[in-house]
């Protein structure tokens, strides 16, 4: 996370307010904030922390976002290339949200059985909507256990940061020709957080994906002023940020942040909702089962699209990953 974009919120002796998921709430210099370490790193076939990635984000991410953020607390006009690297840092925040690094780490667990079952189905031409309910549970449980012994993966940090990197890739190309604008409130009214990007949750339906249809993205990028992202030029005249859109911003990086909210020691904490002591969980998907009519074209071996930007391609490749399903 940029020190750029926390400096957005620091007092006049560069403070910030911290409070952490453990209830915890202090003031500590902007030179000494940190949000979790190692977030991207894994060991390496020697045995030592590899940082590929926490350097490539460093580097690539965060360097070339800082000035972005400076001139557009300045309300100077954004480019082109602006827009490039605040769609590149979006993308970034959005993948280090709590509920997407749930989905990261938990779908394995979910999936794999799934995934053995299916194959043992397959392999043994069983119709699964011919077992009965106790049948189906029992072949689920052996599934698990199968998957549990031989199916989970050897190195399950780098297929994560596979997905991650292939997941940054997509998102990035689709945010990059978004429309950036900056919005400010009359006083200090916003906070930050460790995952300092936020989207509008989607009513009753459930997770929609990373970045849900027909929502913006949302950057504080100081205590008064909130950056927004979206597909179309906003309409003019519309510079004023609301307490309204403020408040469902903070709540949304407040529920998302996966150990620490930052805000402004100058102006009392906004109201937002408290960090629950637990981050959130990927629910239990729901398997239906059903029988192919063959009409399907099964011919294609199933691969990931393709990768957009060369250095990810080198990271993805140092990994261990191909362009197969089964990387």
């Amino acid at each position: 996370m940029p020190k750029t974009l926390l400096r957005g919120f620091v007092d006049t002796r560069s403070r910030l307010a911290l409070r952490r998921r453990d209830g915890t709430e202090s003031l500590i210099s902007v030179n000494n904030a940190s949000v979790r370490t190692n977030f991207y790193s894994y060991t390496g076939a020697a045995g030592a922390l590899v940082d590929d990635i926490e350097d490539w984000l460093s580097s690539d991410i965060e360097g070339p976002v800082a000035p972005v953020l400076i001139r557009a607390r300045r309300g100077d006009p954004l480019n082109a290339p602006d827009n490039t690297a605040l769609a590149r840092f979006a993308a970034s925040g959005l993948l280090r949200t709590a509920t997407t690094r749930a989905r990261l780490e938990q779908v394995g667990e979910h999936i794999g059985p799934v995934l053995v079952l299916h194959e043992h189905l397959v392999n043994r031409k069983i119709d699964p909507t011919t077992l009965s309910p106790d049948a189906l549970n029992a072949a689920q449980v052996a599934a698990t256990a199968v998957w549990e012994r031989l199916g989970k993966p050897d190195e399950p940090a780098q297929a994560n940061l596979r997905i991650f990197l292939r997941e940054f890739d997509r998102l990035s190309e689709r945010l990059n020709d978004w429309t950036w604008s900056v919005r400010t409130a009359p006083r200090a009214c916003l906070i930050t957080a460790d995952a300092p990007v936020a989207v509008l949750p989607s009513a009753d339906l459930g997770w929609q994906g990373i970045l849900p249809p027909g929502s913006p993205v949302f950057i504080p990028i100081s205590s008064r002023q909130l950056l927004i992202g979206e597909p179309r030029r906003p309409l003019a005249g519309g510079d004023q940020l609301l307490p309204e859109l403020a408040s469902v911003v903070n709540a949304r990086l407040a529920f998302e942040a996966y150990d620490a909210l930052f805000a402004s020691p100058s102006a009392p904490w906004p109201d937002v909702p408290p960090l629950s002591p637990t981050r959130p969980t990927m629910p239990t998907p729901t398997v239906t089962w059903s029988r192919s009519d063959g009409s399907a074209d099964t011919t294609t071996s199933p691969s990931y699209p393709e990768i957009n930007d060369p250095a990810i391609r080198r990271l993805i490749d140092d990994l261990g990953g191909s362009d197969d399903l089964g990387s």
